[in-house]
């Protein structure tokens, strides 16, 4: 038996159901639309997806905040209570200066609970990426049963082995967050020029190529699996979307035509 659980976070965007069945915890992050703050949980107790979507649609700014040390050390507390040790599969620290809390965090509760242990991973991953990486850590830890440090190790090397590749929509947000200038973004749409993006090894957000039009980006990234997946046929691909299912229908759709990995 585990003494150990494993934890993500709600940036990774797995659904309730899914982490039950994998017995997977998952410290959920926080935004703000308005004046109003929300907690992402996956079971959307405080906001449903629909409802976050539609309110950007109609114009709505959400911001973001890190998850501060005293609400790791709350999350962590809850566990080390229960007799397990934790380990945690941290959204990317390229993108957020949430990691450094939790190692704060774990610092603080190794001196409270000099017994237990937590050990806090920076995944390198966002969004389907860290899904990836977190249920395929569940699986392998069900199905090996690894010790705690043998279950550090593999995460740390099954990280380096994730590509996340993805298309938006528009370069909107990339001008509002400094990663293009208002010229290049003007152009882009006027042209109906889709950006492609990729996060890279440091799990950094880095603009890759731009086609024109959503066939063509659809079309580079079927690319991207042909040159950068190994034994295509045997690994898993996870889709994942903006509130666009059809595109991840289509995109599916593709993959499997081309007989490209197993797809979730």
């Amino acid at each position: 038996m585990n003494t150990y659980t494993l934890v993500t976070d709600s940036t990774a965007d797995i659904p309730a159901p899914i982490l039950r069945q994998y017995g997977l915890r998952s410290v959920p992050f926080i935004y703000t639309i308005g004046d109003k703050d929300y907690h992402y949980y996956e079971d959307q107790r405080e906001m449903s997806l629909a409802s976050f979507y539609q309110q950007l649609r109609e114009g709505a700014m959400p911001r973001t905040s890190q998850v501060n040390p005293q609400q790791y050390e709350d999350f962590f507390r809850e566990i080390l209570e229960e007799g397990k040790d934790v380990i945690y599969l941290c959204f990317t620290s390229a993108l957020s200066g949430s990691y450094g809390n939790a190692l704060l965090a774990a610092e603080n509760m190794s001196e409270k609970y000099p017994d237990r242990r937590v050990t806090v991973i920076d995944s390198c991953c966002a969004s389907i990426a860290g899904a990836c990486l977190a249920l395929h850590t569940a699986r392998h830890m069900a199905a090996e049963e690894p010790s705690y440090d043998e279950m550090v190790r593999w995460v740390q090397d099954k990280i380096k082995e994730i590509r996340t590749w993805f298309v938006v929509e528009d370069m909107f947000h990339l001008k509002r967050g400094g990663r293009v200038s208002a010229v290049e973004a003007a152009v882009a749409t006027a042209l109906k020029i889709k950006p492609i993006l990729m996060l890279g090894p440091a799990g950094d957000l880095q603009v890759k190529a731009k086609q024109r039009g959503i066939k063509n980006a659809m079309d580079y990234l079927v690319d991207r699996v042909r040159k950068e997946g190994v034994n295509t046929q045997e690994q898993t691909i996870l889709i994942g979307h903006a509130s666009a299912p059809e595109r991840a229908g289509k995109l599916m759709e593709i993959l499997r035509e081309n007989h490209l990995g197993r797809i979730t």
